[in-house]
């Protein structure tokens, strides 16, 4: 059921986007870290979370888990898994939002160098 006034086929989730497709968790100042920028619309709150996978499809981190309300977003992340550090390579990052009537995803590639 739609309510008035609410697009409920819109996409939660607009301008998505990574700040960097690289991170070098070396401490060196230089891309230690990236940011998860997004925008959800139309919606009071939504369950936000953002998790990085190794190729294989393995969870190595929850980045962020929580209610987020309309308007514009950022999450850091510093490149390294649960456990402290990741290996040199591709990593897959998705970001999803959830609400009782609607589900949005996008997903992508960050690289982490050394």
């Amino acid at each position: 059921r739609q309510s008035v006034g609410v697009d409920l086929a819109a996409d939660l989730l607009q301008a998505v986007r990574v700040t960097s497709p690289v991170v070098t968790p070396n401490g060196d100042g230089v891309n230690d870290d990236v940011a998860f920028r997004y925008t959800l619309t139309k919606l009071t709150e939504a369950r936000v979370s953002i998790d990085i996978y190794d190729l294989s499809g393995l969870r190595v981190r929850r980045v962020y888990e929580g209610l987020d309300s309309s308007g514009r977003q950022e999450v850091g992340w510093d490149g390294r898994s649960e456990a402290g550090s990741l290996p040199p390579g591709a990593y897959v990052w998705r970001l999803s939002a959830n609400t009782d009537t609607r589900r949005s995803e996008k997903s992508g590639v960050v690289s982490v160098v050394y």
